[in-house]
């Protein structure tokens, strides 16, 4: 599929390997691929997010086990969170999940100028942190977001909840782990090291 053969209104089929490239790797929204410009897809973005904020309403996203690892995590590690997600859909997301009691803060796309992969938003993190790069580990789910921890200076967990996209290519990692446990044996071991 690329735009020049695309007729404005026609429905399409992204294939995951496009999915993959152009949302996972280059943080870029499939609906470029629309061939719309101007306020056509302006008009297409807001479709898509009043469509995603009724979803994340409705769908519990919280990971089984989480808030209790990070309850565990948070006597050793200062957490805080870094993510592409637009303030509105982050406080959708966070309003009754109960992970950011967890969290010394949390920075949204709103909050740095260039998203993953580029290390704006990691750099922004590490600020609020007051300490070094190298004190610090990302956990990421995606190549994109992997690709900005390693810009930004710091070594990364790629965790792939039940080994959904485990095979990913996310370049040097610290770790991929696949589960909650796996995960907070990672980083225990990285913070021991």
């Amino acid at each position: 599929m690329n735009q020049a053969s695309i007729k404005p209104g026609a429905v399409q089929t992204a294939s995951w390997e496009q999915f993959e490239k152009i949302n996972l790797k280059r943080g870029a929204s499939l609906l470029t691929l629309s061939g719309l410009q101007g306020e056509a897809l302006e008009n297409l973005y807001a479709r898509r997010d009043a469509l995603y904020n009724e979803l994340l309403r409705i769908e519990n996203i919280v990971m089984p086990g989480m808030a209790a690892l990070l309850s565990r995590l948070k006597e050793g590690f200062l957490m805080g969170i870094v993510t592409s997600s637009h303030r509105e859909h982050f406080e959708i997301i966070h309003e009754g999940s109960g992970l950011l009691e967890h969290m010394e803060f949390a920075v949204v796309r709103e909050d740095y100028e260039r998203g993953k992969p580029h290390p704006d938003g990691y750099l922004a993190g590490i600020e609020r942190t007051a300490l070094g790069a190298g004190e610090c580990i990302a956990v990421e789910d995606s190549p994109r977001g992997a690709a900005a921890a390693r810009a930004a200076g710091l070594q990364c967990v790629f965790f792939a909840p039940g080994e959904v996209g485990h095979e990913r290519e996310v370049g040097d990692v610290y770790a991929r782990v696949g589960s909650v446990e796996e995960l907070e044996a990672a980083l225990r071991e990285w913070a021991g090291s």
